[in-house]
């Protein structure tokens, strides 16, 4: 705190004063923080589709973009495809693109969407080429472990999260409907579709929780 110094005093004491108070309330500067910016993007919010994100960030300045699955760009509008949606449990959760610019940590920018799963890419009868069924316990008397390849499949899709699921000739596979990733009615007699990089498994359950067979096929977008 810089104080006015008064009464009578010397002209060397009054020098050494002004010069002790010039220096004690010598104005420092704080560092000017960057601004945050806006973060937009073109395209499907899909899985399997491009994006094209940009921002309000100045050409010229240095970009970090982090895509929240550990993936990063240092393009001024990077164009980035995702391949496996985040979920929390067994609900899609909310993706989050980070922006630093100009190395400026402390204030990011930020971007919050969430992914839509690829539902209507598999919508339709087709074959699906590769899959498995597994059996556990005592389940399900003369099957055994075998291959299942080349079959059918009608996908009708619901909306942009749901679809109807039904196999041809598949005696343990029934109707079923699946929503997100990973969602489930509980583990056993229980319908899945796992995410993962550009391929969707299907999975179905039938059984006890000793005792089960299990269906699994894998189809490509």
């Amino acid at each position: 705190m810089c104080r006015k110094q008064s009464g009578n005093i010397s002209w060397p004491l009054a020098l050494l004063l002004l010069l002790w108070t010039s220096a004690g309330c010598e104005k420092n500067d704080v560092p000017k923080q960057q601004p945050t910016y806006e973060i937009s993007y073109s395209g499907e919010p899909e899985l399997g589709e491009p994006l094209t994100f940009q921002s309000t960030a100045p050409a010229g300045a240095t970009y970090l973009w982090e895509f929240n699955d550990g993936n990063f760009s240092s393009q001024q509008t990077p164009t980035y495809t995702y391949y496996t949606l985040r979920n929390i449990g067994a609900e899609i959760a909310d993706d989050t693109v980070t922006l630093i610019v100009n190395n400026d940590i402390y204030r990011p920018s930020y971007k919050i969407f969430r992914l839509k799963p690829g539902v209507s890419k598999v919508t339709g009868t087709r074959v699906w080429r590769w899959g498995q069924f597994i059996t556990h316990g005592s389940c399900c008397p003369g099957a055994s472990t075998h291959a299942l390849n080349d079959t059918t499949f009608g996908v009708t899709k619901t909306d942009d999260y749901t679809v109807k699921v039904w196999g041809v000739n598949l005696k343990y596979l029934a109707d079923s409907n699946y929503y997100s990733n990973e969602r489930t009615a509980g583990w056993y007699n229980a319908t899945t579709l796992i995410y993962r990089k550009d391929t969707m498994y299907f999975i179905q359950r039938t059984g006890l929780d000793t005792s089960w067979g299990e269906t699994v096929y894998a189809h490509k977008f």
